[in-house]
């Protein structure tokens, strides 16, 4: 069971980016962004690994997998997790390293603390085929000579001028034409093109006209409804802390509101309640809040991006 426990947190966290191993810690990604160097250098995005040994509370995500793919209780799914990690923590006080797949390791030290040791190597799905790259320069590139225009003599100029004056008089020239015994000109310039009539239109009916557009033109306030009902396929939350019971997230909550977040609210997902303390539907904006939030609130520097679709 151990080590389906590890391919399930392996296959979870590039949805999750936060998975909890129920009595035994939380599993965080991190996203680092692209770097441009000076030298013209581009590093790739990448993913860190995190461990935060505090987050010991069930978040469902897990046991819902087992639970799905097994075809068994979430009951069930909760106490072979608990037997695992029960196995987990004995073969750590004998002090063997435990092998968590491609995620990394855990081990204890000198001081009966666990350690997590995540792989240097491990690849998320969305940084798959990226590598480093180096680009040139503005000083560096060469550019090629532009070609001179060709200059013309002033003979050919003023021979074109002439030949385009010569066709323009042709088709504005006026024609005769004989009816009757007469003689009659008229102009006949096939560029020219004829007037055209507009009946004017009765006034009655151009009123009645204009209230139909203006019924048809919505408002101010017809616009700015539809605007907010633009729907969104994903939004994303700033995660603090999370409840298995309601009564325990809003007491959690009433404390978090009280500290330094007036904002912060409650998402419901599945068997678990969260704390969130911001909320958005662009992912980029989200993460760029998380990182700022981190370093603003050393004592949230476990935060988690928390990610939910939409219906």
């Amino acid at each position: 069971m151990k080590v389906k426990l590890f391919k399930h947190l392996d296959f979870l966290l590039p949805a999750h980016n936060c998975v909890i191993i129920p009595d035994l810690g939380a599993f965080i990604l991190n996203i680092e962004n692209a770097v441009v160097g000076r030298d013209g250098s581009v590093t790739p995005p990448c993913y860190t690994l995190a461990f935060n040994p505090e987050l010991k509370s069930s978040d469902g995500i897990i046991a819902s997998l087992i639970s799905k793919e097994e075809g068994v209780s979430y009951r069930f799914a909760s106490m072979q997790i608990k037997d695992a990690v029960r196995a987990i923590l004995a073969d750590l006080k004998r002090g063997k390293t435990i092998d968590c797949g491609n995620v990394g390791s855990l081990s204890l030290d000198s001081d009966r603390n666990l350690i997590f040791t995540p792989n240097k190597l491990y690849i998320h799905p969305e940084c798959f085929g990226l590598y480093s790259v180096s680009l040139k320069k503005l000083d560096q590139l060469e550019i090629p000579a532009i070609k001179t225009a060709k200059k013309y003599s002033l003979k050919y100029t003023l021979t074109s001028v002439a030949v385009a004056s010569v066709a323009l008089f042709l088709m504005l020239a006026p024609s005769v034409s004989l009816k009757n015994g007469s003689y009659r000109s008229y102009q006949n310039a096939g560029i020219i093109p004829s007037p055209v009539f507009v009946q004017p239109q009765p006034v009655a009916e151009k009123e009645e006209q204009q209230e139909q557009i203006a019924e048809n033109v919505p408002d101010k306030e017809e616009v700015a409804v539809a605007a907010e009902e633009v729907k969104h396929e994903r939004k994303y939350y700033i995660i603090v802390g999370g409840e298995t019971s309601l009564a325990q997230a809003e007491k959690l909550l009433n404390k978090i509101s009280k500290l330094a977040f007036p904002d912060a609210a409650i998402v419901e997902s599945s068997d678990r309640y969260r704390i969130y303390v911001a909320s958005f539907y662009d992912k980029q904006e989200a993460e760029g809040f998380l990182r700022s939030f981190r370093k603003d609130y050393p004592k949230y520097s476990s935060a988690w991006l928390y990610s939910r679709k939409i219906n």
